[in-house]
């Protein structure tokens, strides 16, 4: 009998989605666009009477066209992308012995998705279903604490007010600091840390201290135009606005801890959007899935020098001596990022799981010298690894590197997004997703 055949196997299976033994769509793109890639295979304009029956009798010509078995979607992903994003996450996963690993991947003035991923997943050629948890996407729908990938949005709401300096220096307490009630550690004691330094060497206290400056509503208004706290509403299933509680319900620490990225939760998504606001020179836009030919809407989050400033600040943690990005490193382009290694919460949401670690690196190219158009972002995640080191830098900056540069090669020799018919065309390798029947494979 015919069924639906996935001929990149298990590569983007939980964005695509499956379709149920009705060949009605269950789960990713295939629920999200049913209507769409269900539509009738013949449609015919016709005139009926006021009881519902056909009119015989019509005098008047009418359109009549067929289609196909549903309409075409075209996606914004990149096929040759989104294949070399489960290659590295395979690895990435199988080098930390991690539970999963998750990527995406977006143009950062477009806003398009140009790749997302995770692994493990199902293979839906010959993998059955067995529990709703198989058809989770866990860059749309899952949701953790972002860690030290938050202070570069902190530290740049920060600069924009105009409330400290990039080379202003804050007093760092030698790694330990008495805050309402509370130790604010730092995994490396220092007396003093410039703002860029305390970016760069990712230090709590001095993100403390800057949070302290903005105070709970400016901190929280920051946030919240940075796009935390509402959903991406790419119309997919399970899309979450991640947890931001207002200020009037935070505790004095709160102040402190969302400024290194405790306390909240942030969903991969949101953490893509927010870094391209870094790397775009200041505005959020709207990430998409489906391309469009209507211009984007942009809304100005951070002067332009403020973005330049704080991404020149994220090239130092991978370039610098005491970055923490430093396998981040991409010969002869501009990367810049910030690694992350965050304690899971319960998931009672009181207090933090034993051993239980997220390790990220959430970061930039700009290889417009190497013909990519725009700056590209990158979130790699490792979940829960079970390996002697448990950090971002050093677990997940290696794919990040991986995926990037393989991403920078290809669209380079294809001159990909300096020719914009060619992403979308027939011809293209972006992803598309067709109602077709196909033999059953014994």
């Amino acid at each position: 009998e015919p069924r639906r055949y996935y001929p990149y196997k298990s590569a983007g299976s939980a964005l695509i989605g499956r379709v149920g033994v009705d060949g009605l769509g269950l789960s990713g793109i295939e629920a999200a666009y049913e209507r769409r890639l269900h539509e009738p295979a013949v449609k015919n304009a016709v005139a009926r009477d006021a009881l519902g029956n056909m009119r015989a009798d019509a005098r008047f010509d009418f359109e009549s066209f067929a289609l196909p078995k549903g309409r075409p979607l075209k996606l914004t992903i990149d096929a040759d992308i989104q294949v070399i994003l489960n290659k590295a996450l395979m690895k990435g996963l199988k080098d930390a012995n991690a539970k999963r690993a998750i990527g995406v991947m977006v143009d950062s003035v477009t806003g398009e998705i140009l790749a997302m991923d995770q692994v493990p997943t199902k293979n839906f050629n010959w993998e059955r279903v067995q529990q709703r948890k198989d058809l989770i996407n866990h860059v749309v729908e899952s949701v953790f604490e972002p860690g030290s990938t938050m202070k570069p949005f902190v530290a740049s709401l920060v600069l924009d007010e105009g409330l400290a300096s990039p080379n202003e220096i804050i007093p760092c307490e030698n790694g330990a600091y008495r805050f309402h009630r509370r130790t604010i550690n730092d995994v490396h004691g220092n007396a003093a840390l410039s703002v860029r330094e305390v970016v760069v060497r990712s230090s709590n206290i001095g993100m403390t201290k800057l949070g302290v400056r903005l105070g709970a509503q400016n901190l929280y208004n920051g946030l919240r135009k940075f796009g935390f706290g509402s959903a991406v509403s790419l119309g997919l299933p399970g899309e979450t606005p991640g947890i931001l509680r207002k200020p009037e319900r935070w505790a004095a620490i709160d102040v402190a801890t969302h400024s290194f990225g405790q306390g909240m939760a942030v969903t991969p998504l949101q953490l893509v959007r927010a870094m391209s606001v870094v790397a775009n020179g200041g505005y959020l836009n709207n990430l998409t899935i489906i391309p469009s030919e209507q211009p984007q809407a942009f809304e100005q989050v951070l002067h332009e020098e403020t973005a330049y400033v704080m991404q020149d600040i994220l090239i130092d943690v991978v370039e610098s001596e005491h970055g923490t990005g430093k396998r981040a490193h991409i010969d002869g382009i501009r990367v810049g990022g910030k690694t992350g290694t965050a304690q899971k919460a319960k998931t009672d949401g009181r207090g933090y799981q034993e051993g239980a670690y997220l390790a990220s690196f959430l970061g930039f190219a700009d290889a417009r010298e190497q013909g990519v158009e725009n700056p590209l972002v990158l979130l790699i995640a490792i979940d829960e690894p079970n390996t002697t080191s448990i950090y971002g830098g050093t677990l997940a900056g290696p794919v990040f590197q991986e995926v990037m540069s393989k991403t920078i090669t290809e669209l380079s020799r294809r001159q990909f997004l300096t020719t914009p018919k060619s992403r979308h065309d027939e011809t293209g390798s972006t992803y598309g997703i067709r109602r077709i029947s196909y033999p059953a494979v014994s």
